[in-house]
C-alpha cells in the first residue's frame, strides 16, 4: 500500500477561495459552492441559518415542521428559547418527546440551533441548565480576522461557547457542472454522557454495483489515514467515488479526530480529479 502525505504535497491554489467551517479554513476551487448539512451539531445542538426570513424569530419557530406547541419559553442573553412539544406529522404531536429551539435575528437572517429532548428526562425543560448553551454564546458575521476567536457556520463566527462533548461541521461544496466534496470535520471532547443524543443520519454515496477498491495510506498534519478508491468497473466505469479518513489526536479543537470527505458520485474521470481532492483535504488548517 503507498503512502500519499498531504503535508508536502503541491497544489496550485491561487484562484481558490477561503471558507471557514467550524474550526477551520479550507480553501475551495473554483466553480464549487458551499451548502451546510444538517449533521452539523455542537455538543448536540443543531445550527441551521435562514437568509432573509421576512418575519419575526418567533414566528419562524411556531411555522417550524417540528413546532408542535409552546411548554415552556424565555430570553437568555439576546436568543429567545423555546422548548415545544415535537410535531411529528400535520396530525400528530407527541406527548413524549421535545424540541429546544434557540434563535435569534441578525439583520435579515435567523440564527437557530435545535435539541432533541424526552419528556421524561427533562420535564418541561424549564431548567437552566438547558438553556446554558446560549448563557455567552455570542453571534456575529465572520471575517479573516475574527475567525480565530471561535467557531464558524454559515458565514457567521459564534464565540463564548466551547464544545465539551463533540462537534461536528458538515458541509457539502457542489456544482451542477462538475463534481464535489462533502466534508465532515468531528472530533469527540470527552465520552459523552449516557443520555447523549443521536447524532443526524449520514448520506451515503451511491455504490456502483460493480466495483473496484484500491486504497493509500494518507498522512496530514503527522497523523495518518486512508484513501480509498471506490471504481465501476465494466459498464459502470464512468462511475466511482474517493473518501478519505484521518484520524487525529483525541480532545483537541484545532485537529478533528475525524476529517472524512468524499468526492461524490463523480461520473467521467475520477483519476484526473483526485489530485485537486487531495489539494482540497491538504489546505483544511486550523484557524
Amino acid at each position: 500500500m503507498n503512502t500519499i502525505n498531504l503535508d508536502t504535497l503541491e497544489t496550485d491554489i491561487t484562484d481558490w477561495s477561503d471558507y471557514c467551517l467550524g474550526y477551520h479554513t479550507l480553501k475551495v476551487p473554483p466553480g464549487l459552492s458551499a451548502s451546510l448539512n444538517s449533521s452539523s451539531n455542537i455538543d448536540w445542538h443543531y445550527p441551521n441559518i435562514v437568509y432573509n426570513y421576512p418575519a419575526s424569530v418567533q414566528n419562524y419557530i411556531k411555522s417550524h415542521a417540528r413546532f408542535g406547541g409552546i411548554v415552556f419559553q424565555t430570553q437568555v442573553n439576546g436568543w429567545d428559547f423555546i422548548v415545544a412539544k415535537e410535531r411529528r406529522s400535520a396530525i400528530r404531536v407527541s406527548t413524549r418527546s421535545l424540541v429546544f429551539f434557540g434563535a435569534k435575528k441578525i439583520g435579515n437572517d435567523i440564527v437557530v440551533f435545535t435539541e432533541d429532548a424526552s419528556v421524561s428526562r427533562v420535564g418541561d425543560g424549564s431548567n437552566a441548565k438547558y438553556r446554558a448553551f446560549y448563557k455567552n454564546l455570542v453571534v456575529k458575521p465572520v471575517t479573516p480576522r475574527n475567525r480565530i476567536q471561535g467557531f464558524c457556520y454559515g458565514g457567521y463566527l459564534f464565540t463564548g461557547y466551547t464544545p465539551q462533548h463533540v462537534y461536528t461541521f458538515s458541509a457539502s461544496f457542489t456544482s451542477p457542472l462538475r463534481h464535489g466534496y462533502r466534508l465532515n470535520l468531528s472530533q469527540e471532547m470527552k465520552i459523552p454522557p449516557t443520555d447523549s443524543r443521536p447524532m443526524a443520519p449520514q448520506s451515503s454515496p451511491i455504490i456502483p454495483a460493480s466495483i473496484q477498491v484500491t486504497e493509500s495510506v494518507i498522512i496530514k498534519g503527522g497523523y495518518n489515514g486512508v484513501i480509498t478508491r471506490v471504481l465501476g468497473v465494466g459498464k459502470e466505469a464512468d462511475q466511482g467515488y474517493l473518501k478519505v479518513l484521518i484520524e487525529g489526536p483525541y480532545g483537541d479543537l484545532d485537529n478533528p479526530m475525524i476529517a472524512s470527505s468524499i468526492v461524490s458520485e463523480i461520473k467521467q474521470g475520477i483519476q484526473e480529479k483526485e489530485h485537486e481532492y487531495l489539494g482540497f483535504l491538504a489546505n483544511i488548517q486550523a484557524n
